[in-house]
């Protein structure tokens, strides 16, 4: 059967409409559409933008609703070496928490004699280290400052919005470009 009679075959056009409509189904079903926004997981409010970024009130269809510039994140200040092993890492680089948790047990054994004589290793703690915890507290406040800097940065890339047309009645907001507002959504 030569190619131009293949593709007029019935069965074979029969065949592939209903595995292009069986894939179709399968891949919106995955998907439920969202067409009220108090159940959609993230929503951008426009009036919680920064001051920074101004949307294009006139903007249409197919047209640049807002833009920016991609705004590199600063590393944490780093802690003071009295803190290695008492941090964790993660938290110090996470500018989401209140504040990294200071361990109450650091990186050193602590050694104890008992009466009997025999001795023993115990982690040590907060209260056998005073100038960590005052490490902490001095180190704490430029944390906090940097983390809420990071909190009100205007988003972790940089990208366009435009509007386009929805499959549904709703509006829809669709980007182009990696971007992220709040900053971690």
């Amino acid at each position: 059967m030569s190619e131009a009679s293949r593709a007029r075959d019935p069965r074979l056009i029969d065949s592939t409409t209903r595995l292009v409509e069986f894939l179709r189904n399968l891949a919106s079903a995955r998907r439920t559409p969202v067409l009220d926004v108090d159940r959609h997981g993230q929503v951008l409010w426009l009036a919680n933008l920064p001051e920074a970024i101004t949307p294009h009130a006139e903007a249409g269809l197919g047209e640049v609703l807002l833009s920016f510039d991609h705004v590199r994140p600063t590393s944490p200040p780093p802690p003071p070496t009295e803190l290695d092993g008492w941090l964790d890492h993660r938290e110090v680089a996470d500018p989401e928490q209140a504040a990294p948790e200071l361990s109450e047990t650091g990186p050193g054994r602590i050694e104890e004699i008992h009466e009997d004589g025999t001795t023993s290793w115990r982690p040590e703690t907060v209260d056998d280290r005073p100038e960590v915890v005052k490490a902490y507290g001095e180190w704490l406040p430029t944390w906090q400052a940097w983390a809420e800097q990071e909190r009100n940065a205007p988003g972790n890339g940089a990208g366009t919005v435009t509007s386009t047309p929805s499959p549904t009645t709703c509006p829809r907001w669709m980007t182009n470009g990696s971007w992220c507002w709040p900053p971690g959504c």
